[in-house]
């Protein structure tokens, strides 16, 4: 039984996959006549061979218990029925929603799918082995923001994620490469990320306007020296010292409007559209004692060379010179936020918009828009 179960589903999944889109005056359709979202990010990856890479990417027991976010109209859902003992499907797209449960109703697998709808960055999230994403492209940061909250005692053991090449690039890129960036220190401090395959936008329906790439997260135990380091914190320096990535620390933390925002954060806390003020506001007309100021320089002066970084750029530190850098600074009193910090060594599960802001390079249904599988 289970063996014709399998072919069956074999047979239903390539007549789906392979089903060409149409292109009418309101957008893409899927082969039953829904109209996809654009403005969602719904692009259905609908090739046979990238489906069956996700799925070997995934390395998957006949026991796992798979949580899979945006699974479109269930290309790739029908292919983790296949292989694992359940899985729980997110989808905030109602009509993908049901098409995908009518889908596996009718193979008979409806028993082993829960599917849920719902914004996978805030729905409550079940146990699961796996997970499995075709991400919306818009949504990249958050999402990898929510897996690196989960505790590694109960987060999935492995995520496969298909996301903007440009963004999944940035994820394994090393120091000293042109795409390493915070996300790449940030990544390399909750995960261990390799890059599993390329996706060209010939394989969606409809095509993206950028390369895709599967990357594999599999998470891992926070490093000792960042027992006592706040998370909050330690990603504000980063994104200090990533504002000049191929400048020394020097000549980056030295400047006299750094070591004024240094000051201002030494004031009492101030809520974010204070601090967006106060950051808008030149050393000229900020009303500082120049005085301060230079004092301020030598501290930070003193931090760098405590950390033995003074001469280091940041793209080409690891993770454990960044680590320095942050305990220097703590063991001096010097502080990186302008808010209270939140004594958390995990990112925040739903960040806000400051926080969760990468560089404009990501694309990205399970949240805010739509992925799919076909």
């Amino acid at each position: 039984m289970r063996r014709a179960g399998r072919v069956a589903v074999s047979r239903l999944h390539q007549g789906a996959a392979l089903a060409p889109a149409r292109v009418g005056a309101r957008g893409v359709r899927t082969q039953r006549g829904r109209v996809l979202q654009k403005a969602l990010g719904q692009h259905l990856l609908v090739n046979r061979d990238s489906l069956r890479g996700i799925i070997d990417a995934a390395e998957l027991l006949p026991t796992d218990h798979v949580l899979e976010v945006g699974p479109g109209t269930g290309n790739l859902t029908v292919l983790l029925l296949e292989r694992a003992a359940a899985v729980t499907a997110v989808e905030l797209d109602s009509d993908l929603h049901a098409l995908l449960e009518d889908r596996v109703r009718r193979i008979g697998l409806s028993e082993r799918l829960h599917a849920i709808r719902g914004d996978f960055l805030k729905t409550p999230l079940p146990r699961a082995d796996a997970l499995v994403a075709n991400v919306p492209y818009q949504i990249s940061s958050p999402l990898v923001r929510r897996l690196f909250s989960l505790d590694p005692e109960t987060a999935p053991s492995r995520s496969v994620l298909l996301l903007q090449k440009e963004f999944a690039d940035r994820m394994v890129a090393q120091p000293g490469t042109s795409a390493y960036s915070r996300l790449s220190v940030t990544c390399s401090l909750f995960a261990d990320v390799r890059m599993a395959l390329h996706v060209p936008p010939s394989h969606f329906r409809p095509p993206p306007k950028v390369e895709s790439a599967v990357v594999v997260v599999r998470p891992k135990p926070l490093p000792e020296a960042f027992e006592d380091v706040d998370f909050h914190e330690f990603e504000s320096m980063l994104r200090d010292c990533f504002t000049g990535k191929n400048k020394t620390l020097r000549s980056l933390f030295l400047r006299r409007s750094f070591a004024a925002r240094c000051l201002f954060r030494e004031q009492a806390p101030v809520t974010p559209a204070q601090a967006s003020v106060r950051r808008a506001t030149s050393t000229g007309r900020s009303g500082l004692d120049p005085a301060d100021i230079e004092r301020m320089r030598e501290r930070l002066a003193a931090v760098l060379d405590a950390a033995g970084v003074a001469q280091q750029r940041p793209n080409a530190m690891p993770l454990e010179a960044f680590l320095q850098l942050y305990g220097a600074a703590r063991d001096m009193g010097l502080r990186w936020t302008e808010a209270p910090a939140y004594a958390s060594r995990r990112p925040e599960a739903e960040p806000t918009a400051e926080l969760a802001a990468e560089p404009a390079q990501d694309q990205g249904t399970g949240a805010q828009g739509a992925g799919g599988n076909a």
